[in-house]
């Protein structure tokens, strides 16, 4: 099979499977349904694919490319002197624009609607910004371990995007307060000396 068909085969499994997410939960969804939505037999999947899982492992390393894109980009245009605090907005900025601009994927990937696929994602962010607070800690002298200012920073700012999202609070100024909270966090001293 050419380069050019295997891409378009995954393409169309993986469509189809954030497709699916809009009508029943990633537990619910199997390979026969998966193949049959989008016209596959199912020895095409198993060429492809161990199970659904390997489905959303390949999705979730796609998107986490893509952000790892748009992060450099932002570093580029808006913090060439490197300051801790926009590199933290700039993940921010980074996560936030990835849910709003693939929101086929994202706005089923909660823990009420998937539970399953909300923890896989929520634990590559956190282990995105440990990383990113461990090079920090390379720069700067860190008052807690990186781990525990990733947990206190990511589940304080899901908390607070969470519930203003429950609010009906216009996306912007979630944003906004958002990064606000973020920057008066790390400036404080709370958590970097």
């Amino acid at each position: 099979m050419s380069d050019l068909r295997i891409k378009k085969t995954k393409s169309v499994l993986k469509s189809t499977l954030i497709s699916m997410l809009n009508e029943k939960s990633f537990e619910k969804i199997n390979v026969t349904d998966i193949c049959k939505k989008a016209n596959i037999s199912r020895i095409t999947f198993y060429s492809h694919y161990n199970d659904k899982f390997s489905i959303i492992d390949e999705i979730i390393e796609e998107y986490t490319a893509i952000a790892k894109i748009i992060f450099q980009k932002k570093q580029i245009e808006n913090n060439k002197k490197n300051n801790s605090v926009q590199s933290y907005c700039n993940i921010l900025d980074t996560i936030l624009e990835l849910f709003e601009k693939y929101p086929n994927f994202f706005q089923n990937i909660t823990p009420d609607k998937n539970p399953y696929l909300s923890l896989i994602l929520y634990n590559r962010v956190l282990k995105t910004v440990e990383l990113h607070t461990i090079e920090e800690s390379h720069t700067h002298k860190l008052k807690y371990t990186p781990r525990q200012i990733t947990g206190f920073l990511c589940y304080g700012l899901a908390g607070f995007i969470n519930e203003s999202e429950n609010e009906n609070i216009n996306k912007d100024k979630i944003r906004e307060q958002a990064k606000r909270i973020l920057t008066d966090t790390v400036r404080s001293s709370v958590i970097i000396e």
